[in-house]
Parts: C-alpha cells; sequence; structure tokens
C-alpha cells in the first residue's frame, strides 16, 4: 500500500507540474475533448513510470522510438497537435524519475510563469490567471522545503542536529523565495507592469467624469501606410544569413576536427564514441554526491526531537532505495554501513575517530570474541562473512568514496555473498 500510495502522489505532481499547459492547450476545446486529452496524459505519465520496471537500455531503447513516432505522427497527419504530441514525449521520458527532486518543483514554478506569460498575451484565458498564480505559490513553498532538506541531507545534519540559527535561517530563506517568486509572478501576468508602476496623479479636478472633455472627438486617420505594405513580399532579414554561416563554420570546424582524430588514431575515436553511446544506455542513473558515512555518523547526537512542522519536515530520512536499483557504489556503501550496524546491535562501541579500515579490523576482532549462546547462530554467520571480506570490504569501501566507477559487478557479487543481510 505504501509503495501505491507513492506512486498515486508521483502522478498527481506530474499532472500538476503540467497543468497550465493543458488549461492553455484546451482552452478553446469542448469538454469531451478536454478530458480526453487529460485521459491521454494520465496514461503517457503512467505509461513512463511502468517504463522503470525495464532493464535500462530497453527503457532507453523504448522511450526513443516512442517520441520518434510521436513527431513524426504529428509531422505527417497532425501538424496543428505536434507540440502536444512532442509534450506527450516529454512525459514519457520523465517517468524515468521514479521520485522528485527540488528542482522538478522548481520546473512546476517555471512552467506556471509561461503560462502566466501566455495568459497576458491572451484576454480568452484570463479566468486561468488566479489559479495559476495560487499554484505557482504552492510550488515555491514545496520548492524551497526540497531544496532545503536536499541541503541537510548532503550536509549530513539528520536526526535532529537541526537547531535554532539553522531554523532561522529556513525562515528568512522562505521569505526570499516567496517574495523573488511574487516578483517573478507580478512581471509575468498581465497587469504586472501597472502593479510595479508608481501611482500619479494625472487629473486632479476629475475631468475624466466629463466625456466631452475627456475623449477627444475622432478624426478621419485617412488610409494607414503599413496596409500598403501587407501585399509586398519581405526581405528576409540578413541576420539569419550571418547565424547560418556561423554555424556552418563551427560544424566545418568540428568535422575537421573529427577526420584529424580519426586520422591519428581511428580505433581510439570510433571506440570512445562507441563507448560513451554504449555507457548512456546502460547508465542505470547518474552517480549521486557521495554519502560520507563517517563524517555523518559522527555528527549524530542523541537529542530530544523537537516540535514543529519544518523541524519534522527536516527530521524525515528518506526511504532506503531497493538493492537492485542501487549502483556499484552505493551497493559496497550500503554493505559497509549495514556492516558497522550490525556490529553496533551486537554491542561494538563506535568511535568516530577511526578510519573505515580501522573500523572493519576493530569490528572483525570484536565480535570474534564477543559470540554468545543467545545469538551464536547469527553472530557466527556475521563473523564469517566479515572475516572474509573485510579487506575486500575496506579496498572497495574507499574506491567508492573517492573512485566510484572503478568497482565492477563482479567485486560487488563477491562482497554480497555469504553476507547475513540479504537484499532485494
Amino acid at each position: 500500500m505504501e509503495r501505491v500510495g507513492k506512486l498515486i502522489l508521483r502522478v498527481l505532481a506530474e499532472c500538476l507540474i503540467w497543468l497550465p499547459l493543458w488549461l492553455l492547450f484546451t482552452a478553446n476545446m469542448g469538454l469531451s475533448d478536454k478530458l480526453r486529452l487529460g485521459m491521454v496524459i494520465l496514461i503517457t505519465i503512467i505509461a513512463g513510470l511502468a517504463l522503470n520496471r525495464l532493464p535500462a537500455l530497453w527503457r532507453k531503447v523504448v522511450v526513443i522510438v516512442a517520441i520518434f513516432a510521436l513527431v513524426a505522427f504529428g509531422i505527417v497527419n497532425y501538424t496543428d497537435h505536434l507540440p502536444i504530441l512532442i509534450w506527450l514525449g516529454i512525459m514519457l521520458w520523465r517517468g524515468r524519475y521514479a521520485s522528485l527532486g527540488y528542482w522538478h518543483y522548481g520546473l512546476g514554478f517555471g512552467v506556471c510563469t509561461l503560462g502566466l506569460i501566455a495568459i497576458a498575451q491572451n484576454e480568452a484565458w484570463t479566468d486561468y490567471r488566479l489559479p495559476l498564480i495560487l499554484l505557482a505559490l504552492a510550488w515555491v513553498v514545496v520548492w524551497f522545503v526540497a531544496l532545503n532538506r536536499s541541503l541537510v541531507q548532503r550536509a549530513g545534519l539528520l536526526s535532529g542536529i537541526a537547531t535554532k540559527p539553522v531554523m532561522r535561517a529556513n525562515s528568512k530563506y522562505v521569505m526570499i523565495f516567496l517574495a523573488v517568486s511574487m516578483l517573478a509572478i507580478a512581471l509575468t501576468v498581465g497587469y504586472g507592469e501597472k502593479l510595479l508602476t508608481p501611482k500619479q496623479i494625472v487629473n486632479p479636478n476629475n475631468s475624466w467624469i466629463d466625456p466631452e472633455r475627456f475623449i477627444p472627438p475622432p478624426q478621419d486617420a485617412g488610409r494607414p501606410e503599413w496596409l500598403d505594405q501587407l501585399g509586398k513580399p519581405k526581405k528576409p532579414s540578413v541576420v539569419w544569413d550571418y547565424l547560418l554561416g556561423i554555424v556552418i563554420v563551427f560544424a566545418v570546424i568540428g568535422l575537421v576536427r573529427f577526420v584529424g582524430l580519426l586520422w591519428k588514431d581511428k580505433n581510439w575515436t570510433l571506440k570512445g564514441i562507441l563507448d560513451a553511446i554504449k555507457s548512456w544506455f546502460l547508465r542505470e542513473k547518474q552517480q549521486e554526491t557521495l554519502p560520507y558515512i563517517e563524517e555523518q555518523r559522527s555528527l549524530r547526537k542523541e537529542k530530544k526531537q523537537g516540535g514543529g512542522v519544518l523541524g519534522g519536515l527536516l527530521r524525515r530520512q528518506p526511504r532506503r532505495m531497493d538493492w537492485e536499483r542501487l549502483s556499484n557504489p552505493d551497493k559496497v556503501r550500503r554493505l559497509y554501513e549495514d556492516a558497522v550496524a550490525e556490529g553496533i546491535r551486537q554491542g561494538y562501541e563506535f568511535r568516530t575517530s577511526d578510519t573505515p579500515s580501522e573500523t572493519l579490523a576493530a569490528l572483525e576482532r570484536w565480535q570474534a570474541d564477543q559470540v554468545t549462546a543467545t545469538h551464536k547462530e547469527r553472530q557466527s554467520d556475521f563473523g564469517n562473512w566479515l572475516h572474509r571480506v573485510r579487506n575486500a570490504l575496506a579496498s572497495l569501501y574507499g574506491k567508492a568514496r573517492y573512485s566510484p566507477h572503478n568497482i565492477s559487478s563482479e567485486d560487488v557479487e563477491e562482497l554480497h555473498s555469504g553476507s547475513p543481510h540479504r537484499y532485494k
């Protein structure tokens, strides 16, 4: 049920991100067409998230083929609806994000501001202005909370370490966020310029009440000159010729450079291109900032949990990612962290001053001397596994911290085999 609830929230958040575009695209449609497009959008979002169950290679191939098919279908049959088809392809691609980070909420705010700019150019859409302003303000608040939580997590300030100075700084930051967002909204709505312009006394005698004094009589303006220019063909601007020339020059330089590299080392150049394409298709996800486990543990203190909604938001820790979705460096860090946690659970006194190698060595010595009858079987399994992989785990954990790309799947599988922690 928890996973289903998170999936529903993820779909709802994606729908709210693109709500302004749906409103603008369907402004001239009937109710049935609006509902039909809404169902297509919902199905596309769910399909994009469902593709995460496929391997990384097949997921990317399916997304690329689907996007090309949508664009080709729009070019051939539905040229007027090509932007909508491209938009559907973008939503399908965004299904790769099983969870949303802070920049996704910034994207929601940006879509709202773009929608307000479009509304300012069309008076028929003015009814959508107030809902988009309220939605943009909501995105700003969520954006700030998510960004602040990610910064706190990266700094290792978890488990109630957020102090009063941090909380006061958070209040200042949220005020700055709101002020900047209100300014952005004021500049993008149709009457923003009027709101930001100081009031001036134009007519102190209220003469505008008298139509004869305020409204001048109509005058014959004659035929405007611009009407005579409508039938004449316009000469294209020379700026486009200059830009095209610059693009051609850069393309020629790049081609010459590539031919030179290919001439010097054909195998290296072709192999590099093929390796880059292969790594992009097989890459499960980008390498995240390395979580320094020792620094986080040294910062964690036994402290009474404070109250407050913001404090709860800052202290809430994210759910652990599934084992199969972790990268190889993350799997090594998971094994190290759980090994130390298992030792602490059995009574080992963890010292923050020790290095990872010293911690594992001390844990192995302590565990060998502390086998008790109560948990003998579990301690024996853990001790045998730790004795077998201690050196390899310490070495790979160092690589995971400083050179995460040098860890192979075979190394991880060797560490994982025989571990008392069987991950799913």
